[in-house]
Parts: C-alpha cells; structure tokens; sequence
C-alpha cells in the first residue's frame, strides 16, 4: 500500500520509491527515468485537509482583481463572485500570511481549474501585475504561486508519475517567444490564452486541472524591511489594492477597513511590540536580581 504524507501546502506527496515500485510491477520493462524524488498531486473530489480559517481560503474561479468579474456576477444587489484580491489584499494586512486555493470549493471539495501551460503563465503574470499596483507594491518575496495536478482517483499510480512528468516537461516544448508573449490583463475579455484552451477543448484535447496555489508569505521584521511610520519598530505595511480599499481577514472572511480601523490595527501593533520589550527586560531585571 502507498503511503501518502503532508506537506507544506497541504497537497499529498507520494515517495519516488514507491511510485517506482509500482511502475516496476505493472510496467515491467519499460525504462521511466526518475526525475524528482516526490509527485505532487491532489485527488480529484477529494476533500482538502483543512477548512477555511483566518489563514486559508478556497475559489472555484480565477478573477484576481476586480476589473477581471464579469458584468454577470456584479449585477444584483447580492453580488455572486468577489475578487480574489480582496483575500491576497487582507492576508497581506493582517501580517500572518495566509494562502488562496483556487480550484476547491466553498466545501472543501478539490475540483481543480483547466489551465494550459500558456493559461498557468498568464496567472502568473497578472499575479505580479496585481502586487505592483498595490500601495504600496508588494515585494516579490512576500508571495508565490504553484500549480498542483488534480488527477482522477481512476488512474493508476504509475500514470500519476507520468502525467506529473509530462506537466513539468511541458515548459520545455515551447519557444522563450512563445513564453514571453504578452497577456491581456485588468480585463474580463478572454486573452488569447483562453482562445487557444477553447480551440484545444473543441478538438478534445486533454487540459489539466490544477489547484492554483497563491501563498501569502507572514511578516518577518527581521528579513523584510518597510519605511517605518514608527522610528525604531518594523511594522508590516498595511496595503490598499488596485481599488484603493484596505482589507483585514477575519475568521468569517475579509472585512473593509477604515481609517479608523487603520489607526487601531497600528496602535495595537505597537503597543504589542513595546509589550514584549518590557516583559524582555522585567525578566532581565529579575535575573539579574536572583544573581546578586
């Protein structure tokens, strides 16, 4: 039996020794290079491990910000789709961090995004078109994003190997042109990526499904640096996105913010900080007391 351990990002990684023991008993003979020492992969309609909290949240879809909904979802007074730079915008705020999971619903259920390789790039291209239109921009070491495999529960461990295998060969069949042409981004219109997906799906050719994993990483003070607004302290910057508004996560979800809201979070922040530097040095006053 294959065993299947967590790891960092809460996706299943199966170990290379086993999947070539598999490979070995059903594909006796034939001769598969090992490339990596793990495949990553979610299983389709399988639950994710976790639920959404203050640090996690799920999206069936891939609208990063607001001027990518279509008309059809903003049009009643309740809306049905919510950007998903709302969330990036609060994880960022609360100084936590947090990830975005786009391809798993509201339930939990991995159902998976088809995205072509053409399609991962341009989400990573608008993710960073997203960060610099921030204020104030976002640092690239403050995100990422990874693309897992959603492989059907009907597929055999050794074609798991190999459909993880030709997806990370996949970069390799395409010209740096090709990779570089530009995206149409800040719009619901399709790009030509999407025109292209919609022609490989009318010829019945096979799109993956991926999750779509957008990690926001916490706050370090002492590795990432911001124009102090208080001279002496660190704090994390507080961002407002592409819309101007200001966001904080919540257990419940993101809530607006205002400028008073702005002023508390900063003061409690501060007045944690000193907190700490006083509880430090009332433990080095009674050491140095319990010395003498």
């Amino acid at each position: 039996m294959i065993q299947f351990t967590k790891s960092v990002y809460k996706h299943y990684k199966c170990s290379m020794k086993e999947v070539t023991r598999v490979i070995e008993n059903k594909a006796s003979g034939e001769n598969l290079e090992i490339m990596n020492k793990y495949v990553d992969f979610y299983w389709e309609n399988n639950m994710i491990p976790f639920e959404e909290d203050s640090r996690h949240e799920f999206k069936c879809h891939r609208n990063l910000s607001v001027e990518e909904l279509p008309p059809w979802t903003q049009e009643n007074q309740k809306r049905t789709r919510r950007s998903v730079s709302r969330t990036l915008n609060a994880f960022l705020n609360t100084g936590q961090g947090g990830s975005v999971y786009l391809g798993v619903a509201d339930d939990g259920k991995i159902i998976g995004l088809q995205l072509t390789l053409f399609q991962r790039d341009h989400l990573k291209v608008n993710l960073d078109n997203l960060m610099k239109r921030y204020i104030p921009q976002v640092d690239l070491n403050r995100y990422g994003i990874h693309f897992m495999p959603v492989i059907s529960r009907t597929v055999s461990m050794a074609d798991v190997y190999r459909i993880c295998n030709k997806i990370k060969l996949e970069s390799d069949i395409f010209s740096k042109e090709e990779r570089q042409r530009s995206h149409l981004c800040q719009s619901y219109a399709r790009c030509w990526c999407d025109e292209q997906a919609a022609m490989m799906v009318k010829a019945d050719e096979v799109i993956h499904r991926f999750v779509v994993e957008i990690h926001i990483k916490p706050w370090d003070p002492k590795t990432m640096i911001w124009n102090n607004i208080v001279p002496g302290i660190n704090l994390h910057p507080m961002h407002a996105n592409e819309e101007g508004r200001v966001f904080m996560k919540t257990l419940a979800g993101v809530k607006l913010c205002d400028d008073q809201d702005i002023i508390n979070i900063t003061v409690k922040d501060v007045k944690q900080i000193f907190q700490t530097r006083i509880n430090n040095i009332k433990k080095k006053i009674e050491a140095l007391k319990t010395d003498n």
